[in-house]
């Protein structure tokens, strides 16, 4: 396992299952045996990793080839092909039918149809006529 920011230099051998650190700087030459931990610049041996790091990196390694195999999978498609797979995959998600869409709509407070639009833009006049009346009467008493 190589972390990220570690550099091998040509010539230097990372056996399986070795750990080199984040920003570690392998020379020419060293060979890092398997289960050994090795950090630094140069790097050099830190101690033996624990059967819990082991294992952590052999998960590890299996989540990469399983990356890896989506990123094949991905990388296969045209970008149109992305951008269609995308669309879908949302419109899925957010919505799965017209009726739907429409009743959220509703709920959110837009209108369904035409008697709908009247009666909103009803609403809206008798509000603000209601609200222009309360501040009429507040500035009447206000001037009394």
């Amino acid at each position: 396992f190589v972390a990220m920011g570690a550099t091998v230099h040509s010539g230097a051998t990372i056996e399986s299952g070795a750990i080199v650190a984040a920003g570690s700087v392998i020379s020419k030459g060293t060979k890092v045996p398997s289960g050994q931990i090795w950090a630094g610049n140069p790097a050099q041996y830190l101690r033996d990793a624990s059967a819990e790091e082991r294992e952590v990196i052999k998960e590890h390694a299996s989540e990469s080839v399983e990356l890896a195999r989506i990123h094949n999978e991905e990388t296969d498609l045209t970008f149109r092909e992305l951008m269609d797979h995308e669309d879908e995959t949302t419109r899925k998600d957010v919505i799965s039918s017209s009726e739907e869409m429409a009743e959220l709509l509703w709920d959110l407070g837009y209108p369904r149809n035409e008697r709908d639009m009247e009666f909103i833009e009803q609403r809206i006049h008798d509000d603000f006529m209601t609200d222009r009346a309360l501040e009429d009467a507040s500035a009447d008493q206000a001037n009394e």
